[in-house]
């Protein structure tokens, strides 16, 4: 080739000498080369200036989205997502959670354990109040005193209906038909039942079921009545005299303070004062101690079931063990018995 008609290929130095036949091959395989990446720039370029999608957007073959693509970024964020009208990724729409109408106990769950709690103890105390302050024994009828006797006449004081003489436990509650009673279901345990013989104060808390015992093994019970006189100072002195003084029994000749006297409270009665033996009762308005004395000497120890003493052919009694010790298991024998003597305390 000429000179003349030798062309200048674009990009060339015309005044550089042509090559040989690879020469040619090499320069059209740089234009081409050249192209490709002036366009892949020119799509870079395009995409990170925000330019619409279809200026950059190679022809789609058909065949899937072209790798480097921006139709290609799109699918592999998940398909699920939507661009914001700036072009960031937008998150999926989120399930919104459905409210369910709760119920009456739903709602108040909490409350109404915590008020069952409270409604449970409030019960519970209740009761155990109830059983603390519920009397250990009670009165059907509150005798009403005799006529006094005539002057001159054995003071017996007045008679009173049986009312048994059985066993209970300890604690159990009891009414009596007669008060003060004379007889009657009672307590049988060591210094429960019968109680020891002395004088009680007002708060001791003796109960008919622990001094009943005492009655029936032939022993004295001598009672004062605080919501009436029986309370008074004078009459209290009197009365813590008599428990030192107290003489013998009638009948087994028992040294006071063995088995009498038992001086207590109790203000279920309609006088200030009583004496009582196993089915009879004196009633004093006003203390007298010599006729309290005489009741004793004329009919203590003869109607009590429990005797503590069997007299002899001679008359003399013969005290059997002890029976003024609380709990005794000394032998009782009925008068005029001739049979082996049963346990003292049934």
């Amino acid at each position: 080739m000429s000179k003349r008609s030798r062309r200048t290929m674009p990009g060339e130095d015309p005044g550089r000498p042509a090559a040989s036949g690879d020469a040619t091959a090499s320069s059209a395989k740089s234009t081409s080369g050249g192209a490709g990446r002036d366009v892949l720039r020119a799509g870079g370029s395009s995409a990170a200036a925000g330019t619409p999608e279809t200026a950059t957007r190679p022809a789609s073959t058909g065949t899937g989205p072209v790798p480097g693509a921006f139709g290609s970024r799109r699918a592999g964020a998940g398909g699920a997502g939507s661009s914001s009208p700036t072009g960031t990724s937008r998150a999926g729409r989120r399930a919104q959670a459905t409210m369910q109408q709760q119920t009456f106990l739903e709602k108040n769950r909490s409350r109404l354990i915590g008020l069952a709690i409270i409604l449970g103890i409030g019960l519970i105390a209740t009761f155990v109040f109830a059983s603390a302050s519920q009397p250990l024994y009670a009165c059907s009828i509150q005798l009403d005193p005799a006529s006094p006797a005539p002057s001159g006449a054995p003071v017996t004081g007045q008679l009173q209906d049986d009312m048994g003489r059985g066993h209970v436990a300890v604690g159990t509650p009891l009414t009596y038909t007669f008060c003060p009673p004379a007889s009657g279901k009672h307590y049988n345990a060591s210094g429960l039942g019968p109680i020891p013989p002395r004088f009680y104060g007002p708060d001791d808390g003796t109960v008919p079921q622990g001094w009943i015992h005492d009655l029936e093994h032939g022993g004295m019970v001598i009672l004062y009545n605080c919501a009436r006189s029986g309370c008074d100072t004078g009459a209290q002195d009197q009365l813590r005299k008599l428990a030192t003084t107290f003489p013998e029994s009638p009948v087994c000749k028992i040294p006071g303070g063995l088995l009498s006297p038992v001086i207590a409270r109790f203000d279920q009665m309609k006088t200030s004062f009583a004496a009582v033996v196993w089915g009879r009762v004196l009633f004093q308005d006003k203390l007298d101690v010599p006729e309290i004395l005489d009741f004793f000497k004329n009919v203590g120890e003869t109607t009590n079931p429990e005797a503590q003493c069997n007299p002899n052919a001679s008359g003399s009694p013969s005290v059997s063990g002890n029976p003024a010790s609380p709990g005794s298991s000394g032998p009782a024998i009925q008068p005029g018995n001739t049979e082996s003597p049963v346990p003292s305390g049934t």
